[in-house]
């Protein structure tokens, strides 16, 4: 049970601090008026107290802290000494006090790893819902990586020297809604990381395109979601608020595509890795909601842009580097339906996006596909006639979706969700159902 508490001057501060509230958060340099306090009554009678920043943000403190190793005191500031904030702000989302020693300092490339993924969640008001519920849900921490095993699912395809190779550098999914994967270099080495949102993207761009029966009205919602994902318009909030209810088998077959597709970009960034590839060009991505992709801050993140020719052999070498014939065979199929998922999106995107046309990290994705479809099309009974046809059946969803875009123009550019029709399943309302 939760219930507002209405704290007196000479209470006790919430914070833990042992002061009273008068003498402690009251005048303090945090902006009392942009937190509330909320107290939790456990079971046995006992009480937590909860720091929520503009009515969202749980702050650890002194009850939550003392079981996570925290320092309370040394976030809050003793008399007269100001808050240290960034503590405070990363206490959020870190398990425990040693977690949140690497990501204030990292000094490793995991504790960058984790503090590129701890900004991430903080960036954004509804991913840090989303990782609180995560969290809740799984019983594990918020900067814990949901999708670690598809990272080692690739490592277990490479021999052993490889893997020796790509082990050495700490990789893993981000929650944000910029849509990217890339091998980074850090102060202190290597991280690769993959943004959750592409496995969104992938995923109802396969249901959109899939030649299984599904109804027209999903199809096309799910098209529209996809290029909203990566417009970023679409709320990054899958996991509470689901965006419909996908048949078992249906839903069985194109987490088969994506597990396929997202295995290909992994080894990709890995290949970077392994092949030794330069970080010689960047370019500036920010991360505004429901905006360009070019932005007036361009601190939020730094794209590398390698030679097309590194590109070209990271593709090649994801699928060279699985030893066994059907690991290389997944991955060329991943490949390929991951390419057309790009197609279709950057087709759709030149139209309506122009700032888009600026965003040059890698060659054209049509002769990307052709190079894995000449390279491997032999091995694996893949005939160019065919690849054609396939590129021309995206071509044509591809007119589909910007002829609705010229139709339902809103439906492009307002920041919110778009549903499967039919099958959304029951309405949920937003700070209610979740």
């Amino acid at each position: 049970m939760r219930k507002r508490l209405k704290i007196g001057r000479n209470s006790l501060c919430p914070c833990g601090s042992g002061r009273k509230f008068k003498r402690c958060h009251l005048n303090q340099a945090i902006d009392m008026q942009q937190i509330s306090t909320k107290r939790e009554v456990t079971s046995d009678g006992g009480e937590n107290y909860e720091l929520d920043k503009s009515g969202f943000h749980l702050i650890k403190t002194t009850d939550l802290a003392q079981l996570s190793g925290f320092d309370a005191s040394a976030s809050f500031g003793m008399d007269g000494e100001e808050p240290d904030v960034a503590r405070i702000w990363y206490m959020s989302v870190c398990a425990n006090s040693e977690e949140l020693r690497s990501v204030m300092d990292p000094s490793t490339a995991k504790d960058w790893l984790l503090r590129t993924r701890a900004d991430a969640i903080l960036d954004s008001t509804r991913i840090f819902r989303v990782s609180v519920a995560r969290s809740q849900r799984i019983q594990r921490g918020l900067l814990d990586d949901l999708y670690a095993n598809d990272f080692s699912e690739y490592l277990e395809k490479l021999d052993s020297i490889d893997q020796l190779i790509c082990e050495d550098v700490p990789s893993g999914f981000i929650l944000t809604n910029i849509p990217n994967a890339q091998c980074v270099r850090t102060e202190n080495g290597k991280i690769i990381i993959v943004s959750e949102v592409m496995r969104h993207f992938l995923y109802y761009m396969s249901l959109g395109t899939t030649e299984l029966e599904v109804p027209l009205e999903v199809r096309r919602n799910a098209l529209l979601i996809a290029v909203r994902v990566m417009f970023m318009y679409e709320t990054m909030d899958f996991e509470i608020d689901p965006r419909g209810e996908v048949p078992y088998d249906l839903h069985a077959e194109i987490e088969r595509v994506v597990e396929a597709q997202i295995q290909f970009v992994i080894g990709h960034e890995y290949a970077h890795h392994r092949l030794g590839h330069s970080f010689d060009d960047v370019i500036k991505i920010h991360s505004k909601q429901g905006g360009a992709f070019i932005g007036q801050n361009p601190s939020q993140l730094s794209l590398y842009k390698r030679g097309w020719e590194q590109e070209f052999e990271a593709d090649t070498a994801s699928v060279m580097g699985a030893k066994a014939w059907e690991a290389r065979h997944r991955l060329v199929h991943g490949a390929i339906h991951f390419f057309l998922a790009l197609y279709v999106f950057e087709t759709v995107a030149d139209r309506l996006d122009k700032a888009f046309a600026s965003i040059d990290t890698h060659p054209p994705t049509v002769e990307r596909f052709f190079r894995i479809v000449n390279r491997f099309g032999s091995e694996f009974s893949i005939d160019r006639s065919d690849a054609e046809k396939w590129l021309e059946y995206h071509r044509r969803i591809s007119d589909q979706i910007i002829a609705l875009a010229e139709c339902q123009p809103e439906n492009f550019r307002r920041y919110g969700s778009i549903y499967l029709a039919q099958w959304q399943g029951k309405p949920l309302v937003d700070r209610i159902d979740y």
